[in-house]
């Protein structure tokens, strides 16, 4: 292309012919440019500028919220959940001896349970015959309550003597030595009732 235009038209209109086309060719050399992905290089850092970097912020896991467990209750021992029974240390006694009576409570459930077992609900009476002679509750200042926990198989025993006296509630003074004689142990807590023992005073 030579640099000076020859021809019959004004030299302006070449230069603007040129102009144009050099346009046309540039517009065209981006287009392909950018077809092919030919991005430019990324910029260097010069020598001794700060090399920036991203820092991401920690991530948090919550530890999980613990869930309150709220200990399961113990219930009151039903009757049919227990055994009662008595025992006396021995068949016979002679003067001069007061016999001993443990009573046993037992839990025969298969689960643990609660139940008073203090001497207001927990009662020993011994009797001859129909005769009422004695109950550990007359005299007894004890009358709180004593509750027990009692584990499935678990068993408790309390023991009481009986001084060979007659009593009443109420605890009147001047009551009588028994006699010699056969007499039952009966023992109940609250409605529950134990089987009777059979023991023997002698003179």
């Amino acid at each position: 292309m030579a640099l000076h235009p020859v021809g019959p038209l004004p030299a302006a209109t070449y230069w603007r012919r040129r102009a144009v086309l050099l346009g046309v060719v540039v517009l065209v050399l981006l287009l392909v440019r950018s077809a092919l992905g030919g991005d430019g290089p990324e910029p260097v850092a010069a020598p001794g500028s700060p090399t920036p970097s991203v820092t991401r912020a920690p991530s948090t896991t919550r530890p999980p919220t613990p869930t309150a467990t709220r200990p399961g209750g113990t219930g009151t021992c039903a009757d049919r959940a227990l055994r009662l029974t008595t025992r006396t240390d021995a068949r016979s006694y002679p003067a001069g001896t007061a016999p001993k009576i443990t009573v046993t409570v037992t839990n025969t459930s298969g689960t643990t349970c609660r139940r008073d077992l203090g001497g207001k609900a927990l009662e020993v009476l011994v009797y001859s015959g129909q005769d009422r002679i004695w109950s550990n509750d007359d005299c007894s200042p004890d009358t709180a309550s004593a509750v027990q926990t009692l584990r499935a198989g678990a068993t408790l025993e309390t023991s009481v003597t009986w001084q060979r006296r007659r009593s009443a509630p109420g605890c009147p003074s001047g009551r009588p030595e028994a006699q010699a004689g056969t007499y039952v142990v009966r023992a109940r807590l609250g409605t529950l009732e134990a089987e009777r023992r059979v023991f023997s005073l002698t003179s």
